[in-house]
C-alpha cells in the first residue's frame, strides 16, 4: 500500500506546534500538552512498564560505560571520562527507548496510516523520531508509510522571572581561570557543594582548616568564605586549548574504532548509532570544560598537600565525579552527602566517592537494594534541617507574611508542584492538567475559607509566567501569590500545611514538623518517596476530590499528627538524637 492509498492519516507531534488551519489529520498524537491532539503517552503505556524500562536501561548502560577495558582508552590524567558522563548518556538513553516504544505502539493501533512527523525545532534536519524509526524493526513495518511533513514549531518567549543578580564581581579577578583566596597549604577539608546545604557543616570545620571549591566563577560564594574565613579556589573554564582539542578528536576516533555501544539494544531498538552520535557531540561540547576543570583540580590538589578529606553534594556531575576519582589516586577521602530523598539510582549509584552520608536508615535499605555495599553508606541525618528547626516559628511566619503581604492570623498554604517546563515525555499533558485542576481547588478554599497560598516555583520553572498568568487571569493576587527565589525552608517553616505534587520538597515539611499532603492523582514511574511510605506520614490525596476533604480539615483544624510521626522522623530522617553536622564534621576531621 503507498501513502496515497493509506486509510488514515496520523500525525506524530515531538514538539509543541502551531498546525496550519488547512491541516487534517484523522489522528493527532503528541509527545507534549498540545491542546489538539487526541492522545498522549499515558494512553499507551503504563507506570510499571516505564519503571521497568527506566532500570533495565540504567542498568545495561552502566555496564557497557563502566567496562574497565574502557578506562585504558578513555582517560585523561587518570580520570575514567565515560564514568563522568554516566547520567548524560542514561538521559537519552531513557528517552530514546521510551519514545521508541511509545511510537511502536502508536503505531501499532494506528497501522495502514499515513506518518507525519513534526520536525523539532530542525527546519533543515529529519524530525528525531524520524530518525530513530528509520534505524528500527518499524523501517520494514509493511502497514507503516512515513511522510517527513514538517510543521515549524511555535516559539514563545518567557519573561525573566527571576532576574539575575548583578555579575560586578564576575567581570573582576573571579573571570580567572585558576583563582584562589586564603592559605591552601594548611587546609584539611574541602567541601565542593552547594553552598546552602553545606554552610553549618563549613562553619564546624573551618577551624580546622577549610577551602570552598568552586567549578565556576562564584562571586557569591567568595563573599560567603571571606565572611566564615574560610579559603576558596575556583576553576573557571574560558577556552580549550589546541593540545586538549587535539585529544578529543584522538578520543572520537578511538570510539569509533573500537564501536563502545557495539549491539547495544534495549529491547529491540538498537542505539549505537545514536549513542555514537551523542558521545561525540559530548566530547566536542562538553569535555573541552572537563579537560581544564581536571586541570584546575590537580593545580589545586597540588596546592593543598594537607588535604585530607572532601564533602560533596553529589558525584554524578562530570566535574565532580572526576574530582572524586581524582581524589582517591591521591588518598583524599571523599564523602557525598544526599541533598533529596531518593527518587531513581542515576543520580546516586554506582557510587564513586569513597561513601555516602544519608539521611536515615529506610533511605540505607533502598540503596542496598541497588547494590551499594553496606560499608559504603553512613547514616548521619540532614545538616540542613538544624539550623531551621531551632528557628523561632512565630517570628518566621510573620516575616514571611509580611514579605508577601499576607495575613499571619489566617491559614498559609504552600504549593509544590513538579516544574511544568521539564520533558516529562511520559505524563506531560497529565501534570498540566492536574497543576490546573489543584490551583483551581486552592482559589476555591481562598473565597470560600480565606485561606492563603504561596506557590514556591521550581528552578526549572522559575522563569515560566504560566503561574503568575493563571493568578492574574483568576484576580487571585490576593490570595495566591508566586514566589521564585526565596529560601525554601524559611516558607516551609512559616506554612500551616503543604500541598506536593511530584517533589521531594514534602520531606523539608515533614522535617519542619508540617503536615504534608501528597498529590497523588496518578501513578508514578518512579516512586519519589517510597522509603516514607511504611509510616504513613504524608496523606495521600488519590483523587481532587479526597484532596478538598483534607484541606478543609486543615483549615479547620481538625487534623492530628499521624500515629507513626516520630518513628518516621528517626528512621527516615535519624532525627531526635546526635546532631547530623556534629556526625558529619567528626567524619571529615577524624579521617
Amino acid at each position: 500500500m503507498s501513502p496515497a492509498t493509506a486509510t488514515h492519516k496520523l500525525l506524530i507531534l515531538e514538539e509543541n506546534t502551531t498546525l496550519p488551519p488547512e491541516a487534517k489529520y484523522d489522528h493527532v498524537f503528541s509527545f507534549r500538552a498540545y491542546e489538539h491532539a487526541q492522545s498522549f503517552p499515558h494512553d499507551y503505556i503504563s507506570a510499571e512498564e516505564v519503571g521497568k524500562l527506566y532500570f533495565k536501561a540504567y542498568d545495561m548502560l552502566c555496564s557497557r560505560l563502566l567496562d574497565p577495558q574502557w578506562d585504558k582508552i578513555f582517560f585523561y590524567r587518570g580520570v575514567s571520562l565515560l564514568g563522568c558522563f554516566k547520567k548524560e548518556f542514561f538521559d537519552k538513553t531513557f528517552n530514546w527507548a521510551l519514545r521508541y516504544e511509545i511510537v511502536k505502539r502508536v503505531l501499532a493501533r494506528y497501522n495502514d496510516s499515513e506518518i507525519h512527523f513534526n520536525n523539532e525545532n530542525r527546519p533543515k534536519k529529519p524530525a528525531f523520531l524520524f530518525d530513530l524509526i528509520e534505524k528500527s524493526p518499524l523501517k520494514n513495518n509493511p502497514h507503516v508509510h512515513i511522510v517527513n511533513q514538517v510543521h515549524p514549531p511555535s516559539v514563545t518567549s518567557f519573561p525573566d522571572l527571576a532576574p539575575r543578580p548583578k555579575k560586578i564581581l564576575q567581570k573582576m579577578c573571579l573571570s580567572l581561570p585558576v583563582y584562589s583566596v586564603g592559605d591552601l597549604s594548611r587546609v584539611k577539608v574541602a567541601v565542593f557543594s552547594d553552598f546552602g546545604r553545606s554552610k553549618s557543616i563549613i562553619e564546624r570545620v573551618r577551624h580546622a582548616g577549610c577551602v570552598i571549591f568552586s567549578n565556576q566563577a562564584a562571586p557569591r560564594t567568595l563573599l560567603r568564605a571571606l565572611i566564615m574565613r574560610a579559603a576558596y579556589f575556583q576553576t573557571a573554564y574560558q577556552t580549550s586549548t589546541p593540545a586538549h582539542r587535539q585529544m578529543i578528536g584522538d578520543l572520537i576516533e578511538q570510539s569509533r574504532r573500537h564501536r563502545i555501544f557495539r549491539d547495544f539494544a534495549v529491547n529491540e531498538l538498537q542505539l549505537e548509532f545514536f549513542l555514537q552520535r551523542n558521545l561525540e557531540r559530548l566530547f566536542n561540547t562538553v569535555l573541552p570544560r572537563l579537560f581544564f576543570k581536571i586541570d584546575g583540580i590537580e593545580i589545586f590538589f597540588r596546592l593543598s598537600p594537607m588535604l585530607r578529606t572532601a564533602l560533596l553534594d553529589e558525584d554524578i556531575d562530570p566535574t565532580k565525579n572526576a574530582f572524586a576519582q581524582l581524589a582517591r589516586r591521591r588518598g583524599i577521602k571523599t564523602f557525598v552527602e544526599l541533598h533529596g530523598a531518593m527518587g531513581g539510582k542515576h543520580g546516586i549509584v554506582p557510587l564513586t566517592a569513597d561513601q555516602i552520608l544519608v539521611w536515615g536508615r529506610t533511605q540505607k535499605k533502598r540503596l542496598m537494594s541497588w547494590g551499594c555495599p553496606e560499608e559504603k553508606i553512613v547514616v548521619t541525618g540532614c545538616s540542613r534541617y538544624g539550623r531551621y528547626q531551632k528557628m523561632n516559628t512565630a517570628k518566621i511566619r510573620s516575616q514571611v507574611a509580611r514579605s508577601f503581604r499576607l495575613n499571619p492570623a489566617s491559614k498559609i498554604g504552600l504549593l509544590i508542584f513538579t516544574p511544568i517546563s521539564r520533558w516529562h515525555v511520559w505524563h506531560e499533558q497529565r501534570i498540566k492538567q492536574n497543576i490546573n485542576e489543584a490551583l483551581e481547588l486552592a482559589a476555591e478554599m481562598a473565597r470560600q475559607q480565606g485561606a492563603q497560598f504561596i506557590i514556591k516555583l521550581h528552578p526549572f520553572d522559575w522563569q515560566n509566567p504560566f503561574y503568575s498568568s493563571w493568578v492574574k487571569k483568576h484576580r487571585m493576587g490576593k490570595w495566591i501569590k508566586v514566589v521564585g527565589r526565596y529560601d525554601s525552608m524559611l516558607l516551609a517553616k512559616a506554612a500551616d500545611f503543604l500541598v506536593v505534587y511530584g517533589s521531594t520538597y514534602a520531606v523539608d515539611g515533614f522535617a519542619m514538623d508540617k503536615p504534608v499532603i501528597l498529590l497523588y492523582p496518578d501513578e508514578e514511574p518512579i516512586p519519589l518517596l517510597e522509603e516514607f511510605k511504611p509510616f504513613s506520614v504524608f496523606p495521600e490525596a488519590s483523587s481532587f476530590e479526597s484532596l478538598r476533604q483534607i484541606l478543609l480539615r486543615l483549615i479547620q483544624g481538625q487534623t492530628s499528627q499521624p500515629e507513626r510521626w516520630k518513628e518516621g522522623q528517626v528512621e527516615c530522617l535519624n532525627m531526635h538524637g546526635k546532631d547530623p553536622d556534629e556526625i558529619i564534621a567528626s567524619l571529615l576531621l577524624h579521617v
